[in-house]
């Protein structure tokens, strides 16, 4: 590694240490949402606003009845969720579980769910189920993917609405998982 590489990364580990600061500040304050009576996803607590403003627009989808740009936030909200969890568990000391720093970005959403897989057993104290999680995830992730990959995309709104419990017991799973973490913290 050279010099200006070692400065890079030790930029960007004191960057994403000041997120994971910042993020735990604003998870320790319940985000209000849309939680309305046709609200697709409901959650009582977010780590912070960048979900409350991905659900809000994942209600505002469903509301309107538009399946294909639903299927894109739902996979982008379940890969942020597992960015956040590999983030607040392993920090920087395992860093190469969520980010990839010689391209400066996170890793393949794909990517991200093999790792988590790998790491179920540290979860264990949290819940016995994530493996059952993981194989929900990797469903709507390829949904998701041919939503926004595919030419002849066969997706409806009653696909989500047949779905819709769910996808709000995985992200609610996710969410505990996050929650646990950081009061584990402290």
């Amino acid at each position: 590694m050279t010099a200006d590489e070692s400065v890079v990364e030790g930029d960007l580990k004191g960057y994403l240490e000041s997120l994971t600061k910042m993020s735990s500040e604003r998870a320790r304050n319940k985000v209000a949402q849309d939680t309305g009576k046709d609200a697709f996803i409901k959650a009582d607590w977010l780590p912070d606003y960048f979900y409350q403003k991905l659900i809000d627009e994942i209600n505002r989808l469903y509301r309107s009845k538009l399946p294909v740009a639903l299927a894109t936030l739902i996979r982008k909200l379940l890969e942020n969720l597992i960015i956040d969890i590999l983030r607040r568990r392993y920090g920087n000391s395992g860093i190469g579980l969520y980010y990839n720093t010689s391209k400066e970005r996170f890793l393949d959403f794909s990517t991200l769910v093999k790792n988590l897989d790998s790491k179920k057993a540290d979860f264990q104290h949290i819940t016995q189920n994530l493996g059952m999680a993981i194989t929900d995830i990797n469903h709507f992730k390829e949904a998701g993917n041919r939503s926004a990959h595919s030419i002849d995309v066969q997706i409806t709104i009653d696909d989500f609405a047949k779905d819709r419990e769910r996808i709000n017991h995985l992200v609610q799973l996710l969410l505990r998982i996050i929650q646990n973490i950081e009061a584990e913290r402290g």
